[in-house]
């Protein structure tokens, strides 16, 4: 029995073709038509895995919304994926529609709210105001930092400190 047959293919498009008997009565395939076609779209989601330094996070969404709509075969990178941070992520989105060769890292950004305020270190005498910023300014917050040498004058001494919100806490050490 012949029939004419429409058939789907799993990677998209139609094949069509019709059926006529042969001398033998046996069927044979007749004006074939159509063709499958090769995968096509783009990778969606985000790369599995991200590499994050120093408490940088990586948002997936921000990566879905930069390069969502990457053609399968080509590559992307973003900017914007590090919230929390800074960093450039690239990746290639492959024939399959999986993200591979994911490289960069996104990495905390450095918060330096102590950099220019010396409040709280008055509590060691003989400390040079203007040294201070110049060794721990770059503390981030609720880390301690240690000046060797923030004296005044001739006097030598180490000072310890924590950052805070508004200026520096847990201050001790000494300038003699």
């Amino acid at each position: 029995m012949c029939t004419v047959v429409d058939a789907a293919c799993s990677s998209g498009g139609t094949i069509s073709a019709k059926c006529s008997k042969g001398a033998n009565g046996a069927g044979v395939w007749t004006d074939i038509q159509g063709a499958c076609k090769a995968p096509a779209g783009t990778c969606s989601g985000a790369p599995g895995s991200v590499q994050t330094v120093g408490g940088g996070v990586f948002s997936a969404a921000a990566w879905a919304a930069a390069c969502g709509s990457t053609t399968r075969g080509s590559g992307c990178s973003a900017n914007s994926a590090c919230s929390a941070g800074t960093g450039v992520i690239s990746a290639t989105c492959d024939a399959s529609g999986s993200w591979v060769n994911v490289q960069g890292s996104c990495t905390a950004a450095v918060s330096a709210p102590c950099a220019t305020t010396t409040a709280g270190m008055q509590a060691v005498s003989n400390i040079d105001l203007t040294k201070w910023p110049s060794q721990c300014g770059n503390t981030a917050l609720g880390v301690q930092c240690q000046a060797n040498d923030p004296c005044l004058g001739s006097k030598q001494g180490s000072v310890f400190a924590t950052c805070i919100a508004n200026g520096w806490a847990s201050v001790s050490g000494f300038c003699l």
